[in-house]
């Protein structure tokens, strides 16, 4: 009885999270002296109702959350809890990639906020997430990036409510998918950022405008060709009345942009 919230979606929501922990360590405790462990069937329903609970924080509990480790012992509790020792092999991917979704869940609640400074926590968590894609490749890849494209990271990103300092410290996040293919195939960065982008520089205040500049020309001289040709499609594309009502720095901007997709075939100096 004490443990049955655990598969009760509506009454596992309204538990504080780490009572969640606690009474999940009792319970994993509890199955280890009995010999016994989740059902396929229960680990989903319990995984689906945290990934709920994390997604469904309100503003109140995040600015009471102050642990900057908050995420990760929530992951490793639960990851812990949901899987039996045979399973619990760190370098195993079938126990990173359930771990990561649940950070991954937490910082877009967290990207999602009012509070700047959870905004930033969430951007620093999601490039430490993404550059694992080099440790893990494949299927890690795969998992990472639907998740990105199926909850909209980028178009929070450069939504309505971009603020410059968050979109200083997305700048390895776009460096990373402006360079990794899913499954080797299409490069990960979506075309319609680069409309975002675009639109970002010219429409929003100096400060954003600054830091669009910056991933722009950060990640020009690693895209492909044919992504590069995106950006400078959409360069030509602007009519002369908007050039004129563009940042001061317009054309600073564009021999800046020139100078780093050309820079990889330039021969460097012994």
């Amino acid at each position: 009885t004490l443990f049955s919230f655990l598969y009760d979606t509506e009454l596992f929501t309204q538990i504080p999270l780490y009572l969640i922990q606690i009474i999940a360590m009792q319970y994993k405790a509890l199955q280890n002296f009995k010999g016994e462990s989740l059902t396929e069937e229960q680990q989903k329903k319990i995984y689906d109702s945290c990934v709920d609970r994390l997604s469904s924080l309100s503003e109140v509990e995040l600015k009471e959350i102050r642990n900057p480790n908050f995420i990760n012992d929530v992951a490793r509790v639960m990851t812990n809890f949901l899987y039996n020792k045979n399973q619990m092999n760190e370098e195993t991917i079938d126990v990173i990639i359930p771990k990561t979704k649940l950070v991954l869940y937490y910082s877009l609640r967290c990207l999602q906020s009012e509070n700047l400074e959870k905004k930033i926590n969430a951007i620093n968590t999601l490039n430490e997430v993404f550059n694992d894609i080099v440790k893990y490749p494949d299927e890690y890849g795969t998992e990472v990036y639907h998740f990105l494209i199926e909850n909209k990271v980028i178009q929070i990103l450069l939504g309505e409510n971009v603020h410059d300092e968050v979109l200083k410290r997305s700048i390895p996040l776009f460096h990373i998918l402006s360079q990794y293919t899913n499954n080797g195939s299409e490069i990960c960065l979506p075309n319609f950022t680069y409309d975002l982008l675009w639109d970002n520089y010219l429409n929003k205040h100096e400060s954003v405008s600054s830091q669009i500049e910056n991933i722009i020309c950060n990640i020009s001289n690693v895209l492909p060709e044919e992504k590069k040709s995106l950006l400078y499609n959409k360069l030509k594309s602007l009519s002369s009345q908007i050039i004129a009502n563009s940042p001061n720095n317009f054309f600073d901007f564009v021999s800046r942009l020139t100078k780093e997709c050309i820079s990889p075939y330039i021969p460097k100096e012994d």
